[in-house]
C-alpha cells in the first residue's frame, strides 16, 4: 500500500469520530495495525531490485509469519537491547505484535468493550513504531528484519 504513511493520522481521525462508538474505536486500532503492516511490506519491497515484481511480492507477506519473526526480535535477539538501533527495532517489533493481537481482538471478539483511552494508546503505538522505524530503516539490522518477515530462517547445521 503506497499510502501506508497516511494511516497513522487516519487512525487518529477515525478515533475521534463523533459519536464515539465501538465500531470507530475498533476501526482506529485496526487501521493503526495496518499502518505498520503496510509500512514494513512497502520498505521490504523497495529493497527488491525489480520494480515490476514488487506488487506481486507485496502479496506474499503473511500476518502469522510476520508476527513470528517480530516475536523472535522481542524474545531472543537482543537481551537486553544493546545499541540504540537494536532498541528501536525491538520497539517496532513489539508494537507490531501488540497491535496485531489487539487488531484480531477488535475485529473478532465482541465480548469486550473498547475504551477511548485503550484505543488511543494502541493508535499511539503505531506512531511510535513509525518514529522508531524512521531512525533505522536504512540500517542492516532493519533490512535483516524485513527479510525475516517474508522468509523463514533456515539454520545451517
Amino acid at each position: 500500500m503506497a499510502y501506508h504513511n497516511e494511516l497513522p493520522s487516519n487512525a487518529k481521525d477515525v478515533l475521534v469520530f463523533k459519536p464515539e462508538n465501538q465500531a470507530t474505536l475498533r476501526r482506529a486500532v485496526s487501521t493503526a495495525y495496518y499502518s505498520i503492516f503496510h509500512l514494513l511490506i512497502f520498505d521490504s519491497c523497495q529493497l527488491w531490485g525489480s520494480p515490476e515484481h514488487r506488487y506481486n511480492l507485496s502479496r506474499q507477506f503473511d500476518h502469522s509469519l510476520m508476527k513470528t519473526a517480530s516475536r523472535l526480535i522481542c524474545d531472543n535477539k537482543f537481551k537486553p537491547p544493546g545499541s540504540p538501533s537494536e532498541m528501536s527495532l525491538v520497539i517496532v517489533a513489539a508494537n507490531f505484535v501488540q497491535l496485531q493481537r489487539k487488531r484480531n481482538e477488535c475485529d473478532y471478539d465482541l465480548s469486550f468493550t473498547m475504551s477511548f483511552t485503550e484505543a488511543d494508546r494502541h493508535v499511539d503505538l503505531a506512531q511510535a513504531a513509525f518514529d522508531e522505524w524512521a531512525k533505522i530503516r536504512t540500517e542492516q539490522i532493519a533490512k535483516d528484519y524485513l527479510y525475516s518477515l517474508l522468509f523463514r530462517e533456515n539454520k545451517r547445521a
